[in-house]
């Protein structure tokens, strides 16, 4: 492999790891807002489809590293019992 490929080779993976990186963010713009609009619903509608005030409180307060997702689930799932 020449100089020339190398570096080209580097650069693609910047690129990719960057394209990575902006894509995952946009995802999680996407999911805050879609959880600010989950909190603004009321308590009723809340239950009806399986989460509480206290579900959209541990959301909110989970650490940024932690999927909302998963913890959406695992609220339904505790709430369904």
């Amino acid at each position: 492999m020449t100089m020339f490929n190398e570096a080209h080779t580097s650069r693609m993976t910047l690129l990719d790891r960057l394209s990575a990186f902006v894509a995952a963010l946009g995802g999680m713009r996407r999911t805050r807002s879609a959880l600010r609009d989950l909190d603004a619903l009321d308590d009723n509608l809340l239950r009806d489809i399986g989460l509480s005030r206290g579900d959209m409180l541990d959301i909110r307060t989970a650490p940024l590293s932690s999927d909302p997702d998963t913890v959406l689930r695992r609220a339904r799932m505790r709430n369904m019992f």
